[in-house]
């Protein structure tokens, strides 16, 4: 639920002044989760035979419930002033976004008591059968029963609380100079809580984090000639832990099937930002623009692997980070139909782990994770009047996706590619388009590197397409 408005006033400099205030409730009710592994029967060649798998996570059933309530308000002020006949915007504003959520988690599991008649010596349930046979009331309370187990820490609360005021100015230069600059100084609480849901034990995990910071930002542009810009920026910006990343709460990803976990001693990440680019633009749309940028994190989160006999995947701040990377882009209006475009960004990066994590984590050399060197899409649009056609080819290389820990190598998604088209045909007020993603269709692939790479886990999505009517009446 949204309420906002705009209001001018020319008699102050034509100022303009915009408010906002938004509602939003996010819930969820997962009501029946369930996992049932299977194991391959020993001496089952030539018809291989899959047997159910006494297990812990085996016969496994979990409900969630997730209530997430957000409130965000915020105000700007803009004035416009006029300095030696050179335009100045000034700006200022305020905003406050408070979040609370509500997670509690109840597991189940059915446990054989056993598999076997004592006289007989023969199963008491077909273990070959699938879920649907195998939990049948008839086997509860037979061959099997059924546990809660529910954890001391499968509830969490959630607090967040930001409140931020920033100012900034636009000023013209002498020339074709402009400068943008300006701060934000912003105020964050956030406290995560995680606890027994029923309430019978007192023991809470209790993760905070509470920093005042601020934010500058500054831009300058050059019109280097008519139709061409030089950019240069600096700014600071902030990447801060998620409820999920710091509650204690375990669950099990039923993508790659391993446990994952939060950890309160996470802290926000400070990043500073350079950037620089060259752009000319041509007629149309047409443009030709070269980038160069820097960044440098200061305890960077990553998603990390740790070892065990049952590994869990948790998230941890390593000391500090660096990218240094280029980007090329280009598009091109041909004739009055038809538009192409194309990017590629190269990226070095690398990760500096502190004292304590270099004993623990197999490579002490690495990319940050999740960051590829390699990036690229190519595009193409057509038009005809109520006609139109766009393609997407995306391309992303080699990335850490799992850090890995104890000497577990890392875990990488093998670069893919992924070509999407959208169609689009106007008859009057009527519009029918037509969208195919994922046309190439390949594989979801990640590898460990053991002696050779290994596959860790391998799945395709398949391919979508859709077709959507619309009719407008204005």
């Amino acid at each position: 639920n949204a309420v906002s408005g705009e209001h001018f006033f020319q008699n102050l400099s034509n100022s303009r002044l915009d408010w906002r205030a938004n509602f939003a409730r996010a819930t969820r009710d997962e009501p029946d989760l369930r996992e049932t592994l299977y194991e391959r029967a020993l001496n089952s060649a030539p018809n291989v035979v899959y047997t159910y798998a006494d297990e812990s996570q085996s016969g496994f059933r979990m409900f969630n419930n997730l209530d997430d309530d957000t409130v965000d308000v915020s105000l700007n002020w803009a004035t416009l002033t006029n300095h030696g006949g050179k335009a100045t915007q000034y700006k200022f504003g305020f905003s406050y976004i408070d979040r609370n959520r509500d997670f509690l988690s109840r597991r189940f599991h059915y446990i054989p008591i056993t598999t076997q008649k004592a006289d007989t010596g023969n199963l008491l349930f077909d273990n070959t059968l699938p879920p649907e046979q195998i939990f049948v009331s008839s086997n509860i309370g037979t061959a099997m029963r059924l546990n809660e187990e529910t954890r001391p820490t499968d509830a969490y609360k959630g607090d967040q609380t930001t409140t931020s005021g920033y100012g900034m100015v636009d000023l013209s230069l002498s020339g074709r100079a402009r400068l943008i600059a300006g701060a934000r100084v912003e105020g964050f609480d956030q406290t995560v809580t995680t606890q027994d849901p029923f309430g019978l034990f007192q023991r809470e995990v209790q993760a905070e984090n509470n920093n005042t910071d601020i934010f500058p930002a500054v831009n300058f542009v050059l019109g280097a000639t008519a139709n061409s810009n030089i950019r240069l920026s600096y700014s600071t910006t902030v990447n801060r832990p998620e409820f999920r990343e710091l509650a204690e709460f375990e669950f099990t990803d039923v993508v790659g099937n391993r446990a994952v976990k939060g950890n309160a001693d996470l802290v926000r990440a400070l990043i500073q930002n350079v950037d620089g680019r060259w752009e000319m633009f041509s007629g149309g749309r047409g443009v030709v623009a070269a980038s160069v940028f820097y960044k440098h994190f200061d305890k960077p989160i990553e998603r990390v692997v740790i070892a065990s006999a049952n590994p869990i995947v948790t998230f941890q701040n390593a000391d500090n980070a660096r990218k240094f990377g280029v980007e090329v882009g280009v598009g091109r209006q041909l004739g009055s139909h038809f538009f192409v475009n194309a990017n590629y960004t190269w990226v070095d990066s690398k990760i500096t782990l502190s004292p304590e994590q270099l004993g623990v984590q197999t490579s002490s050399e690495r990319p940050l994770a999740g960051q590829s060197e390699n990036l690229f899409n190519v595009g193409g649009e057509a038009f005809f009047g109520g006609f139109s056609a766009r393609v997407l080819y995306n391309y992303f290389g080699d990335r850490i996706s799992d850090v890995g820990a104890n000497e577990a190598p890392d875990i990488v998604e093998q670069g893919r590619g992924t070509l999407d088209a959208v169609f689009a045909q106007k008859i009057r007020g009527l519009t029918i388009r037509a969208t195919l993603e994922n046309l190439t269709d390949s594989d979801f692939l990640w590898t460990q590197t053991l002696v050779v790479d290994r596959t860790q886990r391998l799945y395709r999505s398949g391919r979508s397409y859709t077709v959507t009517f619309s009719y407008s009446l204005f």
